[in-house]
């Protein structure tokens, strides 16, 4: 997969090229151009913004639906069809990804932050993940459980699911520098699960970025 860095003010009163086939879009906004980030209804409002440039309509004619476990998708499919999207934001940053060929999922995280390891690592990370952990120091655990959340959290929204979905009942095993497979206990979610890679993609300075796709 090819990931393609834009900034907001490259879409502004222009009209973008789709995504080709095996290429995702990725947006960072930073906070000062979006000062609302964090109110109500805030990153649905950047949705439609960035899809109105893209579809080249007004933003008031994105209408967006959301499924039963919250990932928003257009109500038009006429409108965007073969559009796949997916948002997330944290203290500073937001983060937009689309592609045109495979569901996707993102997340960022900011990396200074505090995290009760103790307490969240059994509630949210396989035992194979928690054996690797071990062998970090304190301070690179910090880290690594950050980079790890990013990963498993992009991949549930990649599938739809959410937090539905058990950070336990999956691992992660590395296949190349930046990019992970998915490993389930579930011998009926298998197939399903090896089918998406998660790839750690180059984000702002301080932040840990992961994107979640479809293989073809």
């Amino acid at each position: 997969m090819e990931f393609k860095f834009l900034k907001l003010r490259d879409l502004q009163g222009k009209t973008p090229s789709l995504p080709a086939a095996g290429e995702v879009h990725i947006i960072y906004v930073p906070e000062p151009e979006h000062s609302n980030l964090h109110k109500a209804g805030a990153g649905r409002a950047m949705i439609r913004e960035i899809l109105s440039y893209y579809l080249c309509i007004d933003k008031g004619l994105v209408c967006l639906h959301e499924s039963r476990h919250g990932k928003p998708y257009l109500a038009s499919p006429a409108i965007g069809r073969n559009l796949y999207f997916n948002i997330s934001h944290t203290e500073g940053y937001l983060a937009f990804a689309m592609s045109t060929s495979t569901p996707l999922g993102i997340d960022i995280e900011k990396v200074d932050r505090n995290v009760r390891l103790q307490s969240l690592m059994g509630r949210f990370f396989h035992t194979e993940e928690i054996k690797k952990f071990l062998d970090y120091s304190d301070e690179e655990r910090v880290k690594h459980f950050i980079h790890y959340w990013t990963l498993k959290e992009s991949f549930v929204k990649g599938l739809g699911t959410g937090m539905t979905t058990s950070f336990t009942s999956f691992y992660l095993t590395k296949e190349s520098e930046r990019t992970f497979y998915v490993t389930t206990d579930k011998k009926e979610l298998q197939d399903e699960y090896s089918s998406w890679r998660i790839t750690s993609i180059l984000a702002p300075k301080g932040f840990i970025c992961s994107v979640a796709y479809r293989l073809s």
